[in-house]
């Protein structure tokens, strides 16, 4: 059977240019970075996607594993993306980046980590093992304001779209498989490259930045005030800049 692959979409740039490829995170879409990936479409050639369970992907997610959403989103990439690629992910799609850094070290340029899973523990696992079960306006609003500090950002439109993604009952059971991966999950990376960069909210309530231990990884760190998990969106036009940056110091 025919497994379904990351949705890989690409989001500007020459063909010749660096490859700069951005993964979502958990309950999200390839739309999280639309105001972010189309800034690096004059340096780089920028491709999102959409993970298995996720968007206009398929709902075949296997266990639902960071290792088997990893090998999907690779498997997407081979063949149309060229190496080496500078990955920049969000929660989990920091795990899945992580995991193919792992795997293909050679063909990664650089991480580049926004609140990622899989570098310290999980807390309010409710906050993952809810969002497939929403049905409401309200119990939809609540939870995304629990996400953010930027509590602003969370307006009719946005909660629809949430809800409008979960109208399916086979993407609530494959988002639920997911999220039962993710929260059984207590891998921790230790070995992270040097020159991986983590941007963070200092009020992220799912993968608190203070768990961290920095002096160990020995990484660059970037905190946030007042912004949440969803630095992305929370923090875009920072978040943006933070990136560029670090962007242009693997080219020069």
């Amino acid at each position: 059977m025919t497994q379904d692959l990351a949705k890989l979409i690409r989001a500007g740039g020459d063909d010749d240019a660096p490859p700069l490829v951005f993964i979502h995170g958990f309950g999200a879409d390839h739309l999280t970075w639309a105001y972010m990936a189309p800034a690096f479409a004059t340096s780089h050639c920028v491709w999102t996607l959409d993970l298995p369970g996720h968007g206009s992907a398929g709902n075949d997610v296997g266990d639902g594993s960071v290792e088997t959403l990893a090998e999907r989103v690779w498997q997407a990439l081979d063949g149309r993306v060229s190496k080496p690629v500078t990955l920049v992910g969000h929660s989990l799609g920091g795990a899945i980046a992580l995991e193919l850094q792992q795997r293909f070290t050679a063909d990664i340029a650089r991480l580049i980590l926004l609140a990622p899973s899989g570098l310290v523990p999980m807390q309010n696992s409710h906050l993952v093992s809810r969002l497939p079960q929403l049905r409401s306006v309200e119990a939809a609003t609540e939870h995304l304001l629990d996400l953010v500090a930027v509590k602003r950002l969370i307006t009719p439109p946005i909660v629809d779209y949430l809800l409008a993604s979960l109208q399916f009952e086979e993407r609530r059971e494959a988002l639920a498989i997911i999220a039962d991966a993710l929260i059984a999950r207590t891998h921790i990376a230790k070995n992270v490259p040097g020159n991986t960069v983590l941007i963070w909210g200092e009020n992220d309530l799912v993968f608190p930045p203070k768990l961290l231990d920095q002096d160990a990884l020995g990484i660059e760190l970037h905190l946030l005030s007042d912004i949440g998990h969803l630095l992305q969106a929370e923090a875009a036009q920072k978040v943006a800049r933070l990136v560029a940056d670090r962007l242009k110091e693997i080219e020069i």
